[in-house]
């Protein structure tokens, strides 16, 4: 009975409900037999209870709460999900929102950083010293900016170890890690110097640096240091780019890693369309293929499998904690044996899952991201065009998506000169694979009937083909007997049939083929 249960719901629900639901159920469960009766003990008792006929009917309880819990995980899915969308206002929630606010405001430093940091490598090689090409810095790295001694010996130790290298290369270049960190290092005090208005190209400690620099830069090998030390530079502004990418604009910042990958993704469509990108995501989902649409929520089901995973080995830890509490003295008696040192470490090994798993799950929510973006990218137009709409140019878009956008979530009529037209029509509606194989089966036999049909019929005009040519023979010394004179006639069709006589009415008109 149980079994003929766990194949319907099965059935039912589909793989969502055995990923979501009854993966993190079952983990759950052998994590807390395993923890009560230890490993070998769960084996042994299963080998017991499997090798008696009747002591199947034992295990009925356990499957029922297996299937039980299993649902509840998968019905509470979306909850799970959405509490990483959800900003805190007060509590604790505002603690970790401020660490994450931090963590922001740090990527941003970094980035300019490295940015400003390729704009004096490039100083350097593509613009050759150019005092026309200085540009400024911002007023916090201004701030920070150290003494003028200190770029100076930073300028100078830079410099020297370009000439060290370049020395010491030979035929082929071998440069170490700490002597690009050195370079770059050099470089950006360079360019600091030169930058700050205190200083500037034309104070004399900065022009006789610079022109250090140019002397030392004069060459192939040089060049060459310098530019790898600038492709140095500009992986690190990937990754800095790439970590900035994972947290939201302005005020749409959530107090996880997760959450800030929710906004990051809104912020998508909202900067290169001027809408979110999950308004637009409700409408381009509608018109995606069925196999699109199928690895997209393919996607999303790994995100919300692991999510359940972290709430199951939360509960594992919980009530390994609380049973421990309650039998070593602090609470009620009787839950089990005290065995604090195990208990803590299976309450450790729980942590350290919980924070693989959501490892797991950021990358997951990363890659449905992609997919996301990408699809909405692609789609967008035919969206518009379902919905009346087709803007002629870039501009056209752009307008049109705030307003849809300000329409769909605030309600503000649209423009009244907006031109709209009948959305276009799509193709026949998808067919099951029973009436694919029904329709497939009836083709087939109409293309049997009409081969035999037409094997009929070539066969019958074969015959009358030779008949034809007979008569034609008998017909040649007369037709040779007439006057050269005489303009020739073309010659008639081998195969001459009557006319087909007009139907009756009522009756269908038949079609040459």
């Amino acid at each position: 009975m149980l079994a003929s249960i766990f194949g319907k719901v099965t059935a039912s629900l589909g793989k969502t409900y055995v990923f979501s639901g009854l993966l993190p159920a079952g983990i759950f469960l052998l994590a807390i037999g395993t923890f009560y009766t230890s490993f070998a003990g769960l084996l042994q008792f299963g080998q017991q209870r499997l090798s008696v006929t009747e002591a199947w009917k034992s295990l009925s309880a356990a499957g029922a709460a297996w299937i039980a819990l299993g649902f509840v995980l998968y019905a509470v899915r979306t909850w799970f999900f959405g509490l990483f969308e959800i900003i805190p206002v007060s509590g604790f929630g505002r603690a970790l929102l401020f660490r994450r606010l931090a963590k922001r405001g740090r990527a941003d430093r970094e980035l300019e950083r490295h940015e400003r940091t390729v704009t004096a490598c490039n100083w350097i090689l593509e613009w050759k010293f150019n005092p026309e090409k200085v540009g400024g810095l911002p007023e916090w790295l201004r701030l920070e900016s150290p003494s003028l001694e200190a770029l100076l010996a930073a300028s100078q130790l830079g410099r020297e170890t370009v000439r060290t290298v370049e020395r010491t290369v030979g035929g082929a270049l071998s440069i170490r890690t700490r002597q690009v960190d050195v370079i770059v290092s050099g470089i950006f005090a360079l360019y600091r110097l030169v930058s700050d208005p205190r200083w500037g190209v034309a104070h004399p400690a900065a022009a006789a640096e610079v022109e250090a620099w140019q002397q030392v830069s004069d060459g192939e090998a040089a060049q060459g240091i310098l530019e790898i030390a600038r492709d140095d530079v500009l992986r690190r502004v990937d990754k800095a780019f790439a970590a900035r990418g994972t947290f939201g604009d302005k005020h749409y910042v959530f107090p996880t890693a997760l959450g800030d990958l929710f906004s990051a993704l809104d912020d998508y469509g909202e900067n290169r369309y001027g809408i979110d990108t999950s308004t637009l995501w409700d409408r381009v989902w509608w018109i995606l293929p069925r196999e699109v649409k199928a690895d997209v929520s393919d996607a999303r089901l790994s995100v919300e499998t692991l999510i359940n995973l972290i709430v199951a080995l939360l509960l594992v830890g919980g009530v390994v904690g609380a049973s421990q509490i309650a039998s070593c003295g602090f609470g009620y008696d009787g839950m089990g044996a005290c065995v604090p040192i195990r208990a803590g470490g299976w309450i450790a090994a729980c942590w350290v899952l919980v924070l693989l798993a959501y490892r797991g799950a950021c990358f997951a929510m990363e890659v449905l991201a992609t997919k996301i973006a990408s699809l909405v990218d692609c789609y967008r137009l035919a969206a518009l065009s379902q919905l009346g709409f087709s803007p002629k140019t870039v501009g056209d878009e752009r307008d049109l998506l705030e307003q849809l956008r300000a329409f769909f979530t605030q309600a503000k009529p649209l423009k009244m000169e907006l031109a709209i037209a009948a959305a276009k029509s799509e193709g026949k509606s998808e067919k099951s694979d029973k009436d694919e194989a029904s329709e497939k089966s009836d083709k087939d036999k109409d293309d049997k009937d009409g081969k035999e049909n037409r094997e009929a019929k070539g066969e019958k005009e074969g015959k009358e083909v030779m008949e034809h040519k007979g008569g034609d023979k008998e017909n040649n010394g007369k037709e040779d007997q007439k006057d050269d004179k005489v303009e020739k006639v073309a010659p008639a069709d081998p195969i001459d049939e009557p006319p087909a006589p007009k139907p009756s009415e009522g009756e269908e008109q038949p079609v040459a083929v």
